[in-house]
């Protein structure tokens, strides 16, 4: 085998790799769980997306995932669905889940973001150019916004 065709035989296996990547499924297995943004807590986690009817599926937070993977005596792989998954309190990884795992689903980016949502946002009064929202966690002090995303780009915050 000279070079060119070693070099297209590794081109060739490496397209094919990708395209088999691309295209995983991760079927339902014991001790196999699944966090999606169409998720609900009070779900089995046991199924990669929601049911016909609606009745069962994947779980909605990292929190239940690791509480339902605490109880197993086998160690868990959870794969987290695309999306943005907001926390309303900060995940505790404790000794026990050890060898427990939270993947992304493959060929999906998931975010776990400790932000939380701004809406409401309108015109700022005397100048169209700006736009205001009211964030009561801001404006108590119970938390400062230190950064300012829409999407997944930063932004430069308003000094007005």
């Amino acid at each position: 085998m000279n070079l060119f065709q070693f070099a297209s035989v590794v081109v060739a296996s490496l397209l094919v790799t990708a395209g088999l990547s691309a295209q995983t499924v991760i079927e339902p297995a014991a001790g196999r769980y699944f966090i999606s943004s169409t998720g609900n807590d009070q779900w089995s986690g046991k199924q990669v997306g929601p049911n016909a009817t609606r009745t069962d599926g994947p779980f909605a937070t990292v929190g239940r995932a690791l509480e339902e993977m605490r109880k197993q005596p086998l160690k868990c792989v959870t794969y987290v669905r695309g999306g943005i998954y907001h926390l309303s309190a900060p995940i505790e990884i404790k000794p026990e889940d050890s060898g427990h795992k939270l993947e992304a689903y493959p060929g999906e980016k998931p975010v776990i973001s400790g932000g939380i949502p701004v809406r409401g946002w309108a015109p700022a009064p005397n100048n169209n150019n700006l736009w205001v929202a009211k964030v009561p966690e801001v404006q108590t002090k119970r938390l400062f916004a230190g950064q300012f995303w829409v999407d997944t780009e930063l932004q430069t915050r308003a000094r007005y």
